[in-house]
């Protein structure tokens, strides 16, 4: 038989011992996301020119569009609450049309209390959207 002793502590064991191993503010998950896209012309269709995500943020093209390219940007994340950074950058090329929508609805949440976690990446260049 093997008996596995815990190490002798001295004096009673309560909560205000442990009490300095929780951290002051603890920090909450966001999400995080990052879309650029480009169209370009090819003879005279909209077609994509350049196209990068990363983290929560997706984008689908469903179909070939006459009228120019279309596409749905999804947050994979459940839905958004406070402290979230998503960055959505778009571009449509000289002559091409280009148009972005949402997915049928995006649920928001309250934000827990607490500072958001720190961001493990910083975007290279502030968002930019030109319409056409």
């Amino acid at each position: 038989m093997i008996r596995l002793l815990a190490p002798r502590r001295e004096g009673p064991i309560n909560i205000a011992t442990h009490i300095d191993l929780v951290p002051d503010a603890v920090s909450q998950p966001r999400a995080l996301g990052d879309l650029s896209v480009t169209s370009k012309t090819y003879g005279d269709a909209s077609v994509l020119g350049d196209l990068y995500q990363s983290g929560c943020l997706k984008a689908l093209f469903p179909r070939a569009n006459a009228s120019g390219l279309t596409g749905v940007f999804l947050n994979t994340s459940g839905g958004m609450t406070g402290g979230d950074r998503l960055t959505i950058r778009a571009d449509a090329g000289p002559n091409s049309r280009l148009t972005l929508t949402s997915q049928a609805a995006e649920r928001v949440y309250l934000a827990q209390p607490g500072p958001p976690a720190p961001a493990p990446y910083t975007p290279l260049t502030p968002p930019t959207i030109n319409a056409v």
